[in-house]
């Protein structure tokens, strides 16, 4: 809301990226449902090309919630030798029960979830259970789609925390939970 104004919208409105993602496609999930506190978002880059085509909008809020401006630099050190101050929070194993990593995916030239069609989905499902299915030793395991678990199952893995949340109005309006359960899965 402070960052959409009506001027801003008339500039960026009719733009769309080479995916077919418009603005109205990134302010979705704030515009039907509202601002969401419990997800502190209301706007939603479609794919990489919306970075560059609506940073007009973009820019301010990730410089707001992020602190981090168009002239800053990710640096990607996944070595973990060169890990700083970590360590052992629970070295008695008696308040931490389990932890979790999320990841969230890119790949060059497709949109991201939010804005991925069913074929893109099923594209990025393929290339992930192809590059999983090549892990080996610890980091092997087993692809489990959604569309073929069971209710048990699927139940199970959300409230041990190994699934997110089957999806609900915010992330189907967000596009998020498009086509649910199709071309998704936990590995």
């Amino acid at each position: 809301q402070r960052h959409l104004t009506p001027s801003m919208y008339k500039k960026l409105y009719k733009l769309q990226t080479s995916n077919g993602v418009t603005l109205n496609d990134i302010i979705s999930c704030g515009t039907a449902c509202g601002y969401s506190v419990a997800r502190n978002m209301g706007v939603m880059a479609g794919d990489y090309e919306s970075y560059t085509l609506f940073a007009p909008l973009l820019n301010d809020i990730i410089r707001e919630y992020h602190d981090f401006s168009p002239t800053s630099r990710h640096t990607t050190d996944l070595n973990p030798a060169h890990l700083k101050s970590v360590k052992d929070l629970d070295p008695n194993s008696e308040y931490v029960l389990s932890t979790r990593i999320r990841v969230a995916r890119s790949v060059a030239g497709l949109p991201f979830p939010s804005s991925s069609p069913r074929a893109a989905r099923r594209k990025v499902e393929d290339l992930s259970r192809s590059c999983m299915s090549a892990l080996k030793g610890d980091l092997a395991g087993c692809y489990l789609p959604l569309n073929e678990m069971d209710n048990d199952t699927n139940d199970d893995l959300i409230q041990r925390h190994i699934l997110f949340d089957n999806p609900d109005e915010w992330s189907i309006t967000a596009g998020l939970g498009r086509d649910w359960p199709d071309a998704r899965g936990g590995f």
